[in-house]
């Protein structure tokens, strides 16, 4: 109960002190840019992008001054002014995965989990301007699982690169789906290589020619690991498997609500209206735990997902999503691995 009491404080106190962004000067305009290293010329592009941020930050003040308002938006982060944002997730995979739920997990499932206190998730990562947010939810698995073989070893951050540079069946930069990058793994280099041996530069948008001498020399091995697939908006097998590994998970991100989210319950809704869309699945995330929190009085079950926009998004990279709605498509096409 202390950590809920502590979540609840935390988030009246934001929508309490929360700047009013209905009148923002011109200078906090020039303060964003400086801070994030934006560069607009010539005039007519700054003048165009100023009226673009007032345009933004008014909606954003009237979302946050809503009474039903659960969440907190702000233009802190610094990629959501420019569009399009790239995110590179192909809306399709929902309608390409084969489901194979069945599992051997149990159904005694803990009140709250979060596998981030119990070291099996690793830092936020920046997938950047390159469209590779299925090779980091891949990753993530993949690291999970390596934690779960060697307990004694600390964390080791896979190679997401590997991925966008050697995958034959998804697109680099251009998008994926990360069930068949689980599998194309799996079949074809019976593992996944360290982010140390295979360093992460698509940041920029690029991938490059697949380096085969160290997915050849460096592969950590994953032997006897398959994927399970699951889906159909299904939350119960969802909650299940996320007390028993991290989950790979897909959402519709394109909502205003959901690229300016920093703090909160996150419930698919913005300024009254829908945010997101659960067929139009467009970004791939993971679900690192669930849990329960007071927000006004009120008990929320949550999701706890981890994004790939850097910590300088959401909750320090984090966003808290509802649970049980099946909100913006989460439980539409998820997988794991398991032996």
């Amino acid at each position: 109960m202390k950590l809920i009491f502590l979540f609840a404080a935390m988030m009246v106190g934001t929508m309490a002190t929360i700047q009013p962004l209905s009148s923002v000067p011109p200078l906090e305009f020039d303060e964003w840019c400086n801070a994030c290293d934006k560069h607009y010329h010539p005039l007519k592009e700054y003048q165009s992008k100023r009226i673009q941020y007032q345009n933004i930050t008014n909606s954003l003040h009237f979302h946050n001054m809503r009474e039903d308002s659960t969440y907190v938006v702000d233009t802190r982060s610094c990629r959501y002014l420019d569009e399009p944002r790239e995110k590179g997730y192909n809306g399709h995979m929902n309608m390409n995965m084969n489901k194979n739920a069945n599992d051997n997990y149990s159904h005694n499932l803990p009140e709250r989990w979060d596998w981030r206190e119990h070291g099996y998730v690793g830092p936020v990562y920046d997938q950047g301007q390159c469209g590779s947010c299925w090779a980091f939810s891949v990753k993530q698995v993949f690291e999970f699982n390596y934690v779960k073989m060697f307990p004694k070893q600390a964390l080791v951050p896979m190679s997401a690169e590997e991925l966008v540079d050697c995958d034959t069946v998804d697109m680099g930069c251009s998008g994926g789906w990360p069930y068949k990058a689980a599998n194309w793994l799996l079949n074809n280099t019976g593992g996944m290589v360290s982010s140390a041996n295979y360093p992460y530069i698509a940041s920029s948008g690029m991938g490059q020619p697949c380096n085969c001498t160290v997915v050849q020399q460096d592969t950590l091995p994953f032997k006897g690991y398959k994927v399970l697939t699951g889906g159909g908006g299904n939350e119960t097998t969802l909650l299940r498997w996320s007390a028993n590994s991290v989950v790979s998970i897909a959402v519709d991100a394109s909502g205003q609500g959901f690229g300016y989210y920093i703090r909160g319950i996150y419930n698919g809704m913005f300024n009254g209206g829908q945010d997101c869309n659960s067929q139009m699945l467009d970004h791939a995330i993971n679900v690192v735990g669930y849990n329960t929190f007071s927000l006004n009085d009120n008990l929320y079950d949550v999701w706890i997902v981890k994004n790939s926009w850097a910590d300088v998004w959401g909750d320090v990279g984090y966003i808290y999503m509802t649970r049980g709605s099946n909100v913006c498509g989460i439980a539409e096409d998820y997988f794991v691995l398991s032996r």
